[in-house]
């Protein structure tokens, strides 16, 4: 029996892709709390961004968020290591 998902997920409609185009960015605000604001003093992240545009927006907004958390942008790939 096969299972009926489109109740939760939508087929992108192409007319209404074209529509958003033309509307203006969206502002995202949001709050870091004061026990966070440290969190990531001292160390360093790294986004790799593979796919269209919307993947790197959401890159940008995190990047922004991480920063905003003392994290500092780095472009050196490490090996992670394993275990502690």
């Amino acid at each position: 029996m096969k299972k009926d998902y489109s109740k939760y997920f939508k087929t992108p409609d192409a007319k209404e892709a074209r529509k958003r185009k033309h509307l203006k960015n969206e502002e995202i605000h949001y709050v870091t709390h004061p026990e966070r604001k440290q969190l990531g003093v001292h160390k360093t992240y790294l986004i790799e961004t593979y796919g269209c545009q919307g993947n790197k927006a959401d890159s940008e907004m995190m990047a922004g968020i991480l920063e905003d958390m003392g994290f500092t942008k780095t472009a050196l790939k490490r090996r992670l290591k394993r275990g502690f």
